[in-house]
């Protein structure tokens, strides 16, 4: 995961985060509830989609944070 905030940081500003971020959040919206693909992930019901907008949500919100 570091090497995906690390790439993050040179690739995006703090306001580009945020709004890849939103558009993340969107696109877990328009499927389903966060809350929801966080327990499919917990239980391994994830597709290769869904796991990647994960890992990107929370990639970004640690740059946003850092």
């Amino acid at each position: 995961m570091n090497g995906r905030i690390a790439q993050l940081r040179e690739e995006l500003s703090l306001a580009a985060a945020r709004a890849e971020r939103d558009a993340v959040l969107g696109c877990i919206a328009a499927t389903c509830e966060e809350d929801d693909l966080r327990m499919r992930a917990g239980a391994g019901g994830l597709d290769a989609r869904e796991m990647a907008m994960l890992d990107d949500l929370d990639a970004l919100e640690d740059l946003i944070g850092a």
